[in-house]
């Protein structure tokens, strides 16, 4: 009788130490991931397991990249301040603003920056979506120089 325990608490004990190797805790300086022969480590969902590839902070659905095959249509990235559950990039980068507060304001804008033009909010050159009625075409350019189209 002894001896069945003792086999039985050796074959869980090395189930756990399995389970554990194979688990790991993401880290918040940076990880490292072995590669598994020929295989590069990835991050994202594996062949048969067809799912958006979803990135929440603070419980906000912010990016999305869209899953299927490998047509034309599939693996669109999406990016928002809160993607509703069923959304679908509707072009190979889908900037959407979601806000339902008019006053707030909904310009949704993509800004270009790099170290001469500085980074902040009066810097660069940003391209985008204003909130008024339908919605219009606004280009800024916060660096002083000609734009060229």
């Amino acid at each position: 009788m002894k001896d069945y325990k003792i086999k039985i608490k050796l074959v869980c004990s090395f189930g756990l130490l399995a389970m554990s190797l194979k688990s790991q805790n993401w880290q918040v300086g940076g990880n490292t991931l072995p590669q598994l022969g020929a295989q590069q480590p990835i991050i994202g969902t594996s062949t048969g397991n067809n799912n958006q590839l979803r990135i929440n902070t603070n419980g906000f659905n912010r990016m999305l990249i869209n899953n299927g095959g490998n047509t034309v249509n599939d693996g669109q990235i999406a990016i928002g301040n809160n993607l509703a559950a069923g959304f679908v990039p509707q072009s190979r980068v889908h900037i959407h603003q979601d806000n339902t507060n008019p006053l707030a304001g909904n310009n949704t804008y993509i800004r270009f920056t790099n170290n001469v033009t500085g980074s902040g909010q009066n810097n660069g050159f940003a391209i985008g979506n204003s909130s008024g009625v339908g919605g219009h075409l606004e280009m800024f350019n916060y660096c002083n120089t000609n734009q060229h189209l």
